[in-house]
Order: C-alpha cells, then structure tokens, then sequence
C-alpha cells in the first residue's frame, strides 16, 4: 500500500513536471509571435497556467498538509482561469473582439468572488464560484455550438472553434475530476489529459493561423497602432463588390466575403478599417444606398420598398434610417428633390 502511494507520488511529480515543461515551451512559442493577436493571448494565458503550476509545485515539493480551507483557496485560484479560456475562444470566434475591458468584464466576478473567500472564507462563496465556473463552461459550448452553425463549413475559424471548445471540454472535466477526488492518481490523469488537450490546441492555432498568414497588429496590446498591410486580396474584394456587386445579396456577411477573396474575416476588417476607413457594414450599406439612388434617377415610378428591396436592404426601416444618414433626407424626400429639379 504505502509502495503504491510512494509510486503515485512520484508519477505525480513526473507528470505534473512534464505539464509544466509543455506548457512553458508552448507559451515561449506563442509570444515570440506578438503580432499575431490570437497566438498573443495564447500566449499570455499559458503563462498564467504556468504560474499555477508554481504554486502546485511548491505545495507538492514543501509536503504541506493541506486543510479544506486551504483545498478551497487552490481551486477558487485555479478557477480564475475559466474565464481566460472563455474569452479565448470568444476571440477565434470573433476575431478582434478581445480587449482589455472585455478582459476585465470576464474575469470580474470570479476575482470578486476569490477577494470575498480571503476576507471572509464561507463555503457558500465556493458554491457560488463552481457554480459561474459550470455557467462560463456551459455559454461558451452551447455559443460555439450555434456559431459554428452560422460560418462557413471551409471557414478556418469554424474548425479552430470547433477543435478548441471540445478539446477545453476535455480538459475542464478532468479539472472536476481531480477536485472532486483529490488522490494523487486523478491529478496524474488531469495532467495527462491536460496535456493532451493543450497540445491539440496548440497545434490548431499553431498550424491554422500560420497557414492564413494573418498580419494583424497586436490590439491587445495596444489598440491604436496602425501599422502598414499589404492587401493582395483587395482587387479579388474590388471585383467581386463593384464588378459582381454582391451587396446587392441581402445575406451577404464578413465571412462569406472573405472565403471567397481567400482571406479570413479579421484581416478583411483590417483592410477595409485602413484602405477605406470603413467597417464591412457601412462600406456594404453605401454600395447598396449608390445603386439605390441610381434606380431613383432612372425610375421615379419605382415604390421605396421595391427600391430597398432591390439593393439588397433586409428591410425598409434600415434602408429609409441608412438613407437619410448618408443624404441627409429621407428616400421619398430625396425623390421629391430629384423630380423638381428635373421639371426646372
């Protein structure tokens, strides 16, 4: 018996060191690629998880015999890392959608409820803290699961959310496991598993986001740098928008335009927010407002809702709203105008 608990021990500290050796070199490997945002924050949060792993040594290492009191201050710590990995995988969802007040918004609760443990420590502060950590798990699955519904199938960020979430899904229950159970052989299957886990991830971001060969400027760290792209998208973009004019496509999104100029939906943002200081949406709404006031000129039979409908607005009460923010007036207004100044 006491040979198997010493045999325990030591797979524990061999696998528990070899985490932390993964860990260590991956996050090296992340962060000495700053300018690609989503390896930044990789990055970041595996240093983190390896300032835990310091903690957990030196409690392994020191043999210190640790009360609940003491069990319940590791997992709460351990716990402000769900959080990161739900904003994480917000971000290969919505490329440049991480920031620093995101960050902060995220992992609030979780550092309120860890200071509130420390000042006053109350099992019903644990309780409420597995319980955000089980709601955090349970948002980012079901809101992958639906947003991966939405992209593209080819769509590379549709793969990396898909391969991410399941493999965090892994991990995380081998997390509960080994606090649940707390013997030396559920954290040895944590970190196996952990491992396992994180270098899936690893490779995923590794090898999807160097074969995109996004140039991106580090927003996380600092959002308004505006370094110089080069584009060579932009006439495959120019062609289809203004040639084929697929704006008149009420669907159209971000995504589907950037599968098929060959891109990702975060560098086509980068371009058109640079070359044509504009976001997606209003660059689309003012192709679809030019070719609507060209149907006015030719038309003035033609009802504004046939003419909305016609430049690809889903609806009239956006096409009358995006309208009279770019003319100034309203559409029948504008039509009014333009008849008068015919009869003149």
């Amino acid at each position: 018996m006491i040979e198997g608990l010493i045999g325990n021990n030591i797979l524990l500290f061999f696998t528990q060191g070899a985490h932390f050796l993964l860990l260590t070199l991956f996050s090296i490997k992340l962060l000495s690629q700053p300018r690609i945002r989503i390896k930044l924050f990789l990055g970041l949060m595996l240093t983190f998880w390896v300032l835990l792993h310091v903690k957990d040594l030196m409690i392994y290492h020191n043999e210190v015999v640790i009360s609940q009191e003491h069990l319940n201050w590791i997992t709460m710590t351990d716990q402000l890392t769900i959080p990161f990995c739900v904003i994480f995988q917000m971000e290969v969802i919505h490329p440049k959608w991480l920031n620093w007040t995101k960050t902060m918004i995220a992992i609030s609760p979780f550092v309120l409820l860890f200071v509130i443990y420390n000042i006053a420590p109350s099992s019903v502060i644990v309780y409420l803290s597995l319980a955000l950590t089980i709601a955090y798990a349970l948002f980012i699955v079901i809101y992958t699961a639906i947003q991966c519904n939405k992209m593209p199938r080819n769509y590379p960020n549709r793969r990396a959310a898909f391969i991410l979430v399941n493999s965090l899904v892994v991990g995380f229950f081998a997390w509960v496991l080994s606090c649940v159970l707390y013997q030396p052989m559920s954290d040895i299957v944590y970190y196996i598993v952990s491992g396992m886990a994180w270098a899936v991830i690893f490779y995923t971001i590794e090898n999807i986001y160097t074969e995109q060969q996004l140039v991106e400027e580090p927003d996380f760290v600092a959002e308004n740098s505006t370094p110089v792209h080069e584009y060579p998208f932009a006439d495959s973009f120019s062609q289809l928008m203004e040639v084929e004019q697929a704006y008149l496509n009420p669907e159209i999104s971000i995504a589907e335009v950037a599968r098929q100029i060959g891109t990702n939906r975060s560098y086509l943002s980068d371009f058109l927010n640079h070359s044509c200081n504009s976001s997606f949406v209003d660059y689309v709404n003012n192709l679809r407002l030019e070719y609507a006031e060209n149907l006015m000129r030719n038309d003035m039979t033609l009802s504004i809702e046939a003419m909305a409908i016609l430049s690809g607005f889903n609806s009239l009460s956006t096409f009358r709203r995006a309208f009279n923010k770019k003319y100034g007036v309203t559409p029948s207004k504008y039509r009014q105008n333009l008849y008068k100044a015919t009869k003149q």
